[in-house]
């Protein structure tokens, strides 16, 4: 293995500069990413964040879309989305949606165009 290898790349150690604790579980922005808390991190406080796997995460519930869509994090209502807009890219369906379903997979961080 070469010296500069830094592994998988899935998780990353975050500091939580908010005033909020985020728990195990809860979607983070951070840069233009979207992660998921490995463990509860409170406020100023540093942990990880898996960003590379799927999670099934809370979703608009007026929204449905198929396998394969991409999908985007609206910070704002605290659900994944298939709207652009101000959202944060957070990456591709891993199963369809239906309307009325509150919650959705999505494969962190995986682009499409």
């Amino acid at each position: 293995m070469s010296t500069n290898y830094k592994g998988t790349n899935k998780r990353f150690t975050w500091t939580n500069n908010t005033s909020d604790a985020v728990a195990s579980g809860d979607a983070v922005v951070f840069g233009a990413a979207l992660g998921v808390a490995v463990v509860d991190i409170a406020a100023g406080a540093s942990g990880e964040l898996d960003a590379k796997e799927v999670f099934t995460l809370p979703a608009a519930s007026a929204d449905s879309w198929d396998m394969g869509a991409q999908l985007y994090w609206d910070a704002s209502a605290g659900n994944l989305t298939d709207t652009v807009g101000a959202n944060t890219l957070a990456g591709m369906a891993a199963a369809d949606k239906a309307a009325l379903e509150t919650t959705a997979s999505v494969d962190l961080n995986v682009n499409v165009a």
